[in-house]
């Protein structure tokens, strides 16, 4: 026992409250002890409530709850929430194959209008579209690496891991192959003739390059531009490009090569001539090459020009001293500023200083400075060192009136020069036909300054002259395809081009010029037209293909002399040369700012008919248009105006087929499909009502047709004529004209996409084909119609509407049976129609119509 200060014995404390104080010491060490911070990640994502159940994780995502207080709650539980929780952001599985809404930009480069579409994250896709970036923003390997573009990645996708530049090297380098090989594949398929640019140069590192692009035309009439090789070359020696450009065009699988546009380096010639060699080696070469080596017409116009403006009388120095004044100081560029603000100038020109080697920047300083002439005349006022101190430099002074009238005269004549060399410069279109005309100016404007009064333009005109005529004026140097290319613009022709030709040259040198261009012209045709004509004796020989024995050598020799006896007839009837007579003999197109020659081509090469005695085999054609297969006879004169128009920039390949045109006479007792057709349109429409929206006609007369069925309630109509239309009336020229009715031969693929059309109707066409043509003709109806084709086809032993001459298909109607046509279908997967043919034989029992003709309801292939 104890004793306090005031001497009073403390009590003894008993075991109970011993124990209560020992607790509430604990309590107040525990009540002083932090709270572990939570280690896991998954924290993140959820948060801790106390709830009467005990500790509970909630999701921030989807409210789900778990528990969490006791040590035996893990967060193993809350990781696998994660990873499926819907509401998650992040949360799409990598095996997930749920796609993802978005919109489309018309602004991407796949093309296509703007809208509504589905993505899903492909590792694959993002890194061919992280190359393709690359390569076309002309980007560094090592952006990729870059912080800036890491963080903007994570933000917009997480899941991607942005590769290394090595791996975006290798992407581009597998970007590159795999574009070649496509390019590749295209060219293989274009059995025609292509034109080449190319071009060297040294770069500041001492190191030599040479660039080799490709022109050339695809089945839609459509002018393409690709570069097939950029690449060092060891020297700029002639044998070095030449050989340098055969290693690229054997690499490439390329042959029909029509013309090589180069510079007027001495070096390219000797190039051009090892090239013609070669070409002529391979035996792919037009007219030996004669036509091989064209001069780039840009580069002689500089050569041109830059002669010309040695002489640069004292009126440009002192406007060039007057700009160059204003640009040296910023003071003096806002000062003048201001001045032409005052003069009230609206213009968006500014200054700019020329560079001495370079005359179109000559024409570009004077074109603007003259339009800035009264801000020039204030700021002489305005500024006082501005006059001193150009005469002081050079002694020249600052311009006067005379000067500004002296450099806007010049200024005017270098503008036809400029004007020409954008227009022989464009890539995107075709030009060869536009640059002639563009030479005429010119050669009638120095040809008047040559007379003028004014010395130093009269100096300058001569010096230019000299130089022209020295790569123009000598009809034996000059490439005639230049000519050639205008007198196949349906707008001009021969005789346009003769007359230019005598405004332009002295007369002797005008008449052997235009001698030249007639024989070359001919001599173009004559070439293709034989070509053509081996190509005939080759497929004729090779006919037995097409059966199921082959022929012996007694009949492999009649087939032989039968198709030389047709080669004979045609030189003696003087078929060889009457589709160009006939040509140039034609009225020439309207002269209008917006015609594409090309489109022009496209429709009229189509609209003359195919010789049946003249089809190619192997390289002799190409599609048009995917209407024409590399079977199909080219006509001479189409591929005489492709070559010509594919020279300078492009290449033409492709013909239509000359032949004669086909005349349908309806005579009594006989049977015309298109007629009964006609008839049965009330029929049809009842048959297939709603399906009849859009109806496309295929078949002679398809212009009255579509007329018919445009006359139709809620009926949009179109049409494929697989004959001449050279005496359609204007009604028919009209519907060509807008489209709505098309000339195509309908063995080959027709210009449309698939299921363009709900209905597609067949008449007096599929009774001229083959089944070989049949098997390719019939599944391509069915892949443009979306619903259902109709098809009016004879009866065995019925005599159809009499062809005056042979059908474009080359060989004379054959009708088949019903049971025939019915293994037909079988064979190549088409169904019949049943429920729109019992509809169509209900009206016609209703109203009483019997056709005389069969009529088979199909379904397409969708």
């Amino acid at each position: 026992m104890t004793t306090n200060v005031g001497g009073v014995p403390d009590q003894p404390q008993s075991e109970h409250e011993t124990d209560q104080v020992s607790q509430n010491q604990k309590k107040e060490q525990g009540a002083k002890r932090k709270r572990m911070k939570e280690r896991s990640e998954v924290w993140e994502h959820f948060d801790k409530e106390d709830l009467p159940s005990g500790m509970q994780a909630i999701c921030k995502y989807c409210g789900m709850s778990y528990k969490c207080g006791a040590k035996k709650n893990g967060t193993s539980v809350l990781w696998a929430h994660i990873s499926r929780c819907r509401k998650y952001p992040f949360n799409t599985p990598k095996d997930s194959k749920q796609s993802l809404l978005s919109f489309k930009s018309a602004k991407e480069p796949s093309g296509g209008t703007s809208g509504l579409t589905y993505h899903k994250f492909d590792a694959g896709s993002i890194r061919k579209a992280l190359s393709f970036m690359v390569i076309v923003d002309e980007l560094p390997f090592k952006f990729v690496e870059g912080i800036g573009f890491r963080h903007f990645c994570g933000v917009i996708e997480p899941r991607f891991n942005v590769p290394s530049r090595i791996t975006v090297a290798k992407d581009c380098f597998e970007t590159y192959l795999t574009e070649k090989r496509k390019l590749k594949n295209v060219l293989k398929r274009c059995n025609s003739r292509v034109s080449l640019t190319t071009d060297t140069w040294t770069s500041i590192q001492q190191i030599n390059y040479m660039c080799l692009t490709v022109h050339f035309i695809d089945n839609n009439w459509k002018l393409h531009k690709r570069i097939l090789n950029f690449c060092p070359i060891s020297s700029h020696k002639g044998d070095d490009i030449g050989k340098e450009i055969e290693k690229c065009l054997l690499d490439w699988g390329l042959e029909n090569v029509m013309c090589i546009t180069v510079d007027n380096a001495s070096s390219n010639d000797t190039a051009i001539g090892y090239m013609r060699r070669k070409i002529n080696g391979w035996k792919t070469g037009v007219l030996k090459g004669r036509f091989l080596h064209m001069r780039c017409v840009a580069h002689i116009v500089n050569l041109v020009v830059s002669d010309g403006l040695k002489t640069v009388n004292e009126s440009v120095q002192r406007v060039r001293h007057a700009v160059r004044f204003i640009k040296q100081s910023p003071a003096r560029l806002q000062r003048f500023k201001k001045c032409v603000l005052d003069e009230k100038i609206n213009t968006k020109k500014g200054l700019c200083l020329d560079v001495p080697t370079r005359w179109n920047s000559t024409y570009l300083m004077l074109n603007a400075a003259i339009e800035l002439q009264d801000a020039f005349e204030r700021y002489s006022g305005e500024d006082p060192h501005y006059v001193v101190d150009l005469n002081e430099r050079d002694g020249k002074g600052s311009p006067d009136s005379d000067d500004w009238n002296n450099v806007r005269r010049l200024s005017e004549f270098l503008q036809a020069f400029y004007d020409l060399t954008l227009h022989v410069s464009g890539s995107l279109y075709v030009s060869l036909n536009l640059f002639f005309h563009e030479l005429v100016s010119v050669a009638v404007l120095m040809k008047d300054l040559v007379s003028s009064d004014d010395v130093d333009m009269c100096l300058m005109a001569c010096r230019m002259k000299e130089k022209y005529e020295k790569y123009w004026g000598d009809p034996e140097k000059i490439n005639l395809l230049i000519f050639i290319a205008v007198v196949l613009d349906p707008r001009y022709k021969l005789d346009y081009v003769e007359w230019m030709i005598t405004e332009i040259y002295d007369p002797i040198v005008a008449s052997k010029l235009v001698d030249n261009v007639k024989v070359a012209l001919n001599a173009l045709y004559e070439e293709y037209r034989v070509s053509s004509s081996n190509d005939v004796n080759r497929e004729e020989v090779s006919s037995s293909k097409d059966g199921k024995t082959p022929l012996s050598p007694k009949h492999k020799s009649i087939e032989v002399l039968k198709s030389k006896y047709k080669k004979h007839k045609c030189e003696r009837d003087g078929d060889a040369k009457i589709e160009l007579d006939k040509y140039l003999e034609e009225d020439t197109a309207e002269d209008i700012d917006e015609f594409d020659i090309l489109s022009w081509w496209k429709f009229n090469c189509s609209r003359r008919p195919v010789n049946p005695t003249r089809r190619l085999v192997g390289n002799g054609g190409f599609p048009l248009a995917g209407a024409f297969p590399s079977k199909t006879r080219s006509s001479p004169l189409v591929s005489v105006t492709l070559v010509a128009l594919g020279v300078f920039l492009i290449v033409g390949y492709l013909y239509s087929g000359s032949g004669k045109k086909d005349i349908v006479s309806r005579i009594e007792g006989e049977f015309s499909g298109t007629q009964e057709l006609q008839k049965a349109i009330p029929l049809l429409k009842k048959a297939y009502s709603d399906g009849m929206h859009k109806v496309l006609h295929v078949g002679p007369d398809t212009c009255s047709v579509v007329s018919k069925l445009l006359k139709e309630e809620d009926t949009e109509a179109w049409g494929v004529e697989p004959y001449d239309l050279e005496d359609a009336d204007s009604n028919c020229k009209s519907l060509v004209r807008k489209g709505i009715v098309r000339v195509a031969d309908i063995k080959f693929p027709l210009p449309y996409r698939s299921q363009s059309f709900s209905l597609v109707i067949v008449s007096d066409a599929l009774d001229y084909l083959s089944p070989k043509y049949l098997n390719k003709t019939l599944p391509e109806l069915a892949r443009v119609a979306s619903d259902s084709i109709v098809i009016f086809t004879g009866f065995p032993g019925q005599q159809r509407a009499r062809v005056t001459e042979l059908s474009k298909f080359g060989r004379p109607a054959k009708m088949r049976s019903q049971s025939w046509w019915g293994r037909f279908f079988v064979q190549i997967g088409l169904e019949v129609n049943e429920a729109a043919a019992k509809k169509f034989d209900q009206a016609s029992i209703k109203e009483s119509y019997k056709p005389s003709c069969q009529v088979f309801h199909l379904k397409s292939f969708h």
